[in-house]
């Protein structure tokens, strides 16, 4: 991974070419691959500072690449901000693969902050909308648990 991230004699690594081509595709699938790299390894700043660079409107990347940041936020513990991104991704491709995982993620967010009903709504809206997801297997028991 770290190859990948700087590179060496041969060839740009991700961090280069996403520092370096501002605005291009390659620039921000490049940011996508070095955010996600600093997210594995647990730096969740520098993870955020690049993929809050990875403007992908592809469906599926731009989805996770929201989703990633809202993951980092949790682990620095700015829980609102966790929750911000999770519904961004969310909104980014309201698709039957990504949308669940999010709305879940946020879920339980919420549910960690005490916001029950906020919970109970994602968690129903999975039910609802995306029945046939992992995410919604055993769904009842997360909604009886917040209280619904």
């Amino acid at each position: 991974m770290e190859k990948a991230l700087v590179g060496n004699e041969s060839y740009y690594g991700f961090e280069y070419i996403a520092d370096e081509y501002s605005g291009t595709q390659a620039s921000e699938l490049a940011a996508y691959y070095t955010g996600i790299i600093y997210m594995e390894g647990g730096d969740y700043e520098r993870a955020i500072y690049y993929l809050d660079q990875a403007d992908l409107s592809d469906e599926m990347l731009g989805a996770v690449s929201r989703g990633a940041i809202g993951d980092c936020y949790v682990e620095l513990g700015d829980l609102s901000k966790a929750i911000s991104y999770y519904d961004k991704a969310i909104s980014h491709s309201d698709n039957p693969l990504t949308a669940p995982v999010y709305l879940k993620k946020a879920a339980l967010v919420h549910e960690d902050r005490g916001d029950f009903d906020d919970a109970l709504a994602k968690y129903r809206k999975i039910k609802e909308k995306y029945g046939e997801s992992n995410e919604a297997k055993n769904i009842e028991s997360y909604i009886a648990r917040v209280g619904g």
